[in-house]
């Protein structure tokens, strides 16, 4: 009879009673290796982990197959809002890269794309942008599925790799694959958990590694300007965490026609590879092809501006303040004359805990009723802000001054209509700007004085 207290394999004691086999010998069953306390010993002494000597590795350098935005031999993303034209941007892409005009590691060498979208129907909407972006029809594929199905990440990355080989073998070598958008491809992955998120993602990061391509992931932005910019990429947090290197697709601040504008900027919002790039300031065109008897959209991109991703969002998650203390705050940051308008309404927002688009609506408000006044400089364009009492006073203020310099016998009419000028300002911005609460009567009337004080320019 067997002796309910000993190991069945080595027939050691076990450490329970009516155990069947002792810690060690249960640990080797369970990897496999069950037999003798010989191999049970070799399996516990097995190990998986090595090391590799830092002096012994052969540094490969970074190349860009788009110069500090899109690493080649990586994975990056494409975030932005929903109807912005991200698909329109990768697109602008592969056309450049089947052209060799990208300007990165492949400049001058054209090279094939391959587009997976499963939003955009790729025989109207895709060919028609190419076609309107002037891509060599020739370099880029539509990756479809045999049995009509829609890829799977990281089910089917296997046979990417496979297509990629093949096409270096052909002599027509891919640069760039695209994954519009990867929440679609992601199967039965749960979106919102990191664990299962980065376990789909890794797979893609190795066959961009080993195939020597870039993979271009295209993310959704939610429409919260809450927090950072990262962290407004839908689903879990790994979208953004996963890539070397992410590009925030978004409206230009300084678009004077807000939502209804078509200009954008791509902004760098990550890098684990350096330096961030310039942001790049564009417009969403609207050319005609022929081919499928419609409009198409494609990205005309005009050059660098200074926008940042603190730019894109508020620190505010609600807009707390009424519209009348919106409009004081804006009067106050006026106060000292015209401003870039972006810079006007990350200061507002800071005092007022408002998001962005709520000073713009309250300037556009005062602009209908004169208050402000809007002027676009530059290229590409950037907005500033100036009030209109401010403006003319200081037009007034320049006549004065030029009349005074060439005639000084009108020296007291000049100096009448500049404390003319100032004075109806002062009345004017009395009826905007409210006395604080716990603010003298002086003290308010200090800081219209201060704001209706026009700036003097001299003229020769």
């Amino acid at each position: 009879m067997t002796n309910p207290n000993l190991c069945s394999q080595c027939e050691g004691p076990t450490e329970a009673p009516h155990a069947a086999m002792c810690n060690r010998c249960a640990d080797v069953w369970l990897h496999g290796a069950a037999g003798s306390i010989e191999v049970a010993e070799a399996a516990q002494s097995a190990t998986r982990i090595t090391l590799e000597w830092a002096s012994d590795v052969t540094p490969e350098r970074i190349e860009w197959l788009w110069r500090d935005r899109l690493p080649l031999h990586d994975l990056a993303v494409l975030a932005g809002e929903p109807g912005l034209g991200k698909s329109t941007t990768t697109t602008e892409l592969a056309a450049r890269i089947t052209r060799g005009e990208l300007e990165g590691a492949l400049h001058g060498k054209p090279h094939t794309v391959l587009i997976a979208t499963a939003e955009d129907h790729f025989a109207s909407v895709v060919w028609g942008r190419l076609v309107a972006a002037v891509a060599d029809m020739d370099r880029v594929a539509n990756v479809k599925v045999a049995d009509g199905d829609l890829l799977t990440i990281p089910g089917d990355v296997n046979e990417l790799a496979r297509v990629c080989r093949q096409l270096r073998d052909e002599g027509r070598p891919a640069a760039l694959i695209v994954v519009d958008p990867i929440s679609a491809y992601l199967g039965g992955v749960d979106s919102h958990k990191d664990a299962a998120v980065r376990g789909a993602l890794a797979p893609l990061a190795a066959l961009a590694q080993a195939e020597q391509v870039c993979v271009l992931t295209v993310a959704h932005l939610n429409k919260s300007s809450a927090g950072k910019l990262l962290d407004r990429i839908s689903g879990s947090g790994a979208f953004g965490a996963a890539p070397r290197s992410v590009l925030a697709f978004a409206r230009d601040p300084d678009d004077e026609d807000g939502e209804q504008g078509n200009r954008r900027v791509i902004v760098h919002a990550k890098s684990n590879h350096g330096r961030y790039a310039p942001t790049l300031a564009g417009h969403i065109d609207a050319p005609t092809v022929e081919e499928v008897g419609s409009t198409v959209s494609r990205l005309v991109i005009d050059g660098e501006t200074d926008v940042s991703p603190e730019d894109l969002g508020s620190n505010a998650a609600a807009d707390e303040s009424s519209g009348e203390d919106v409009q004081e705050a804006l009067c106050d940051a006026l106060a000292s004359g015209e401003r870039l308008a972006r810079e006007v309404k990350k200061q507002v927002s800071a005092e007022c805990h408002v998001s962005t688009k709520t000073i713009e609506r309250r300037a556009t408000k005062m602009e209908a009723a004169g208050v402000l006044l809007r002027r676009r400089e530059g290229q590409p364009p950037k907005m500033f802000w100036t009030l209109a009492q401010q403006r003319q006073a200081s037009s007034d203020t320049a006549v004065s001054t030029e009349r005074v310099s060439t005639a000084r016998p009108q020296h007291s009419r000049a100096t009448e209509g500049k404390e003319k000028a100032v004075s109806d300002t002062h009345a004017e911005l009395s009826l905007l700007v409210r006395q604080r609460p716990g603010e003298t009567y002086e003290d308010w009337s200090d800081r219209i004085d201060a704001a209706s004080t026009p700036r003097v320019r001299r003229v020769a």
